[in-house]
């Protein structure tokens, strides 16, 4: 028996395989730097913002607290964040280091040509894709 949807047409598969090309291809430009493109985003994060939570940092990633701990976990190992108490002491929050300056700075010009090809693959459908991928959070 046939089925009714090819399942070749499944939306959530070929984003998925998308995200995975697309995570790789940052990967790949992040090479020596011994980070990939979750711990860098982490770091981004922290640069833009100073401290924050770990449910903020999970907050801006779009991902559940338990991921962002085990990435937070690795940053702290490569000494490129530092945990810190918040002001009522029951709070930890999550700073960025020198050293993890230091990667930032390292990794932004290989994000920006990741991302650069990523663009130029999509030339002319960047903005489309942009606004598209934005409405899904709503599901």
């Amino acid at each position: 028996m046939k089925p009714e949807v090819e399942f070749s047409d499944c939306m959530c598969l070929s984003i998925r395989k998308a995200s995975r090309h697309i995570t790789q291809a940052y990967n790949d430009e992040f090479q020596g730097l011994g980070i990939n493109i979750t711990q860098f985003s982490v770091l981004a994060i922290l640069f833009g913002s100073g401290k924050e939570s770990i449910t903020n940092v999970a907050h801006h990633l779009g991902a559940d607290r338990t991921t962002v701990t085990r990435a937070i976990a690795i940053l702290e190992k490569k000494r490129l964040i530092n945990i810190v108490l918040g002001d009522d002491k029951r709070e930890k929050l999550v700073a960025l280091s020198k050293k993890g300056t230091e990667i930032l700075d390292l990794a932004r010009p290989r994000w920006k040509s990741a991302q650069s090809k990523i663009e130029h693959l999509l030339t002319n459908q960047i903005d489309n894709l942009k606004s598209n991928l934005g409405r899904l959070h709503h599901l």
